[in-house]
């Protein structure tokens, strides 16, 4: 990994708050410890620092004080294995981990969560809905293993949607309560709603065997 700023090499504003057209190599491929006397980044891994500078040592420009060794190379590797929704939510929890008395990472990282998983289990609804206005069709008639097939087909999509949601919901940390309040709802009867679906499947399931 390297560091470099495009912007900055482009020229800089003089004393006459001017922009000055001037290109300069300093910010390509820049050493991190000198690059850290004029970038802080939200994540500290991408300072490629052992020893990365904390806000208040980088805007109090005191020099790091003596701390456990950090391994950018590892938390970057780590970092790169996620998903990209994982991904996202990381950066929100090491933006806070970085800046803890910043409140908009801590709400960042409850939103986030809770509007991820809530699109899922808003998808599983609607394609539940498509499920019961087929069987709403099927009231009366007699159901043969085309029909079964096709309810089994539509009962998949909201059965991967809401496992998809409760496992992405799984294990993450709330900073507000009121938002973990309402997302334990949410999964509550998410979780409930998994569990009627996975019972409709079964059902037909039985029915698909014994029509073949």
């Amino acid at each position: 990994w390297q560091l470099l700023d495009i912007t900055w090499s482009r020229g800089y504003v003089n004393n006459r708050d001017q922009y000055v057209k001037r290109f300069s190599g300093m910010f390509f491929f820049t050493p991190p410890g000198l690059f850290a006397e004029t970038h802080w980044p939200l994540d500290p891994m991408w300072q490629l620092l052992e020893n990365p500078v904390s806000k208040a040592e980088f805007y109090e420009t005191r020099k790091p004080a003596t701390r456990n060794r950090f391994d950018f190379n590892d938390s970057i590797e780590a970092y790169l294995r996620l998903g990209p929704l994982e991904r996202e939510y990381m950066d929100l929890v090491h933006y806070h981990s970085n800046d803890p008395l910043n409140p908009i990472y801590t709400e960042g990282c409850d939103h986030f969560v809770y509007n991820r998983a809530a699109t899922l289990f808003n998808r599983a609804l609607l394609y539940f809905d498509d499920y019961i206005d087929y069987a709403r069709t099927l009231k009366g008639k007699e159901i043969g293993l085309k029909e079964v097939r096709k309810c089994i087909r539509l009962l998949e999509e909201p059965r991967r949607n809401l496992e998809q949601g409760l496992k992405f919901a799984a294990g993450k940390q709330f900073y507000h309560d009121d938002v973990k309040s309402q997302f334990e709802q949410m999964v509550q009867s998410s979780s409930k709603r998994l569990a009627d679906v996975n019972e409709y499947l079964r059902s037909y399931r039985k029915m698909e065997v014994s029509l073949k």
